[in-house]
């Protein structure tokens, strides 16, 4: 069985187009927020789109345990804590945060997998 060493993108539009679907994830998630928060529920308009960023990075479907999931869900909700105008202007550098954290996970996992195959 061949194990992947690193993560690789077929080239930076890749990395773009991630950080794009992370920061649609924090626009839709702070907005849900703030609706649920004023009494208005609208559970059924989060984008869900996890499944899709966690693929992009190279996640196989077996490696997306509920951990991964609830790991992904604490890091986008520390970041819609943020004031909406902070959460903005810095939506890009927020993005790039939650980026890292998955490719950390990601690596842990590629490592784990290593070590099993010696």
């Amino acid at each position: 069985m061949e194990t992947q060493t690193k993560v690789a993108f077929k080239n930076l539009e890749d990395k773009e187009l991630i950080l794009s679907l992370i920061q649609a994830e924090l626009r839709n998630s702070k907005l849900i927020h703030g609706l649920n928060n004023a009494g208005i529920l609208v559970e059924s308009f989060y984008t869900n789109l996890a499944a899709e960023i966690f693929g992009l990075i190279g996640f196989q479907k077996t490696e997306i345990t509920d951990q991964l999931c609830n790991h992904y869900f604490q890091i986008l909700d520390k970041q819609i804590e943020q004031k909406t105008d902070i959460l903005i202007k810095n939506i890009r550098t927020n993005a790039l945060e939650i980026y890292n954290e998955l490719l950390i996970e990601r690596m842990k996992g590629i490592n784990f997998a290593n070590n099993l195959d010696k």
